[in-house]
């Protein structure tokens, strides 16, 4: 019988990463299925990227002065480090700036979290609700570093821009997405009162959407 591994400074390393990813995206709490406060979005203004950079950078440094202990540590030390380094180094070419396309930016995750939420308990909807309330928030502070990448002549192709125009409408149509989950997919027996608070949360998404449409358009 093999002795059990005894968690080691580089596992609680990566750990406090993953703690802080959720901290500062509460997606990720989504998409990996941990408890928490799911109902807000990580900060996408400039500010909010400026947090996430020094949370790395001071990841990367604790990484650097840690000692592996055995091949376990030395692969998470590696991948943990080239990731974030890579990560860094994207930062500084103000690619942030410029992250508008298509298929895998902010303009679809803040939408698409809604397919990996839980939705079946009266819970589950009402944490729905609270989150759709915030989404307009969310596409402001991304409104604020796509501007910026403006300013400073980071701007993303025409082609990409003209698609999640496309995308955005779609998302703020009378039939879109918000307008469907709130009056077709969420069950019936919900109480009226929660019924309406997602009806008034999905139509501020939706109307959010077409003004981040707007924004892509005349700006």
């Amino acid at each position: 019988m093999t002795d059990q591994r005894q968690p080691t400074e580089l596992d609680r390393i990566a750990e406090e990463w993953v703690d802080t990813l959720c901290d500062l995206d509460p997606d990720y709490r989504v998409w990996l299925g941990r408890d928490g406060d799911v109902t807000g979005y990580g900060d996408l203004s400039p500010e909010g990227h400026a947090a996430w950079e020094a949370a790395a950078t001071r990841t990367l440094s604790a990484l650097d002065a840690a000692t592996a202990v055995d091949d376990v540590d030395r692969v998470t030390q590696a991948d943990l480090t080239a990731e974030l380094r890579l990560a860094v180094e994207t930062s500084a070419a103000r690619w942030h700036l410029r992250d508008l396309n298509n298929i895998a930016s902010p303009a679809q995750a803040l939408r698409d979290v809604y397919d990996l939420m839980p939705a079946e308990a009266e819970s589950d909807w009402a944490t729905i609700a609270a989150k759709l309330g915030n989404l307009g928030g969310a596409l402001q502070g991304y409104r604020e570093t796509l501007r910026q990448g403006i300013r400073e002549g980071h701007i993303p192709a025409r082609r990409q821009i003209d698609e999640v125009i496309t995308q955005a409408e779609r998302n703020a149509g009378d039939d879109g997405f918000f307008v469907t989950f709130a009056t077709v997919t969420a069950p019936t027996d919900l109480p009226e009162s929660l019924r309406n608070k997602l009806r008034a949360n999905s139509e501020l998404a939706r109307s959010a959407y077409g003004e981040f449409a707007d924004f892509l358009r005349d700006e």
